[in-house]
Formats: structure tokens, C-alpha cells, sequence
């Protein structure tokens, strides 16, 4: 789970972290990207609307 979408809930301990020793984490690029403007349909263009409304939130 990326750091920015619980991080809130960790400090307030809503969530505790299961890192450990044993169970290390990891850190990954999650990359979206579209190859044009072409109409794909409407649940595509939807979500696409979603992700480029959160860029630089």
C-alpha cells in the first residue's frame, strides 16, 4: 500500500505497520499513462478523469 494513501492512518493509529525484520517493504512507481486522446469508453474515460484529477495532490 503506498505511504501517501495511509499515512495519516498510521500516525493516528488507525493502522499499525506489520514491517518488521521479517517483513520488509517495499517502495514501487506506480505509472499511469495514456497512449492518446481517442475516445476508449466511458468507465475508461471516467477513470482517467480520476487519476488526472488527483496529479499533484
Amino acid at each position: 500500500m503506498p505511504l501517501f494513501l495511509i499515512a495519516d492512518e498510521l500516525q493516528r493509529g488507525e493502522l499499525i505497520s506489520i514491517q518488521n525484520q521479517h517483513m520488509q517493504g517495499r517502495i514501487i512507481d506506480i505509472v499511469v499513462a495514456r497512449l492518446n486522446e481517442e475516445h476508449k469508453g466511458i468507465m475508461a474515460d471516467r477513470l482517467w478523469n480520476l487519476f488526472t484529477a488527483t496529479i499533484g495532490k
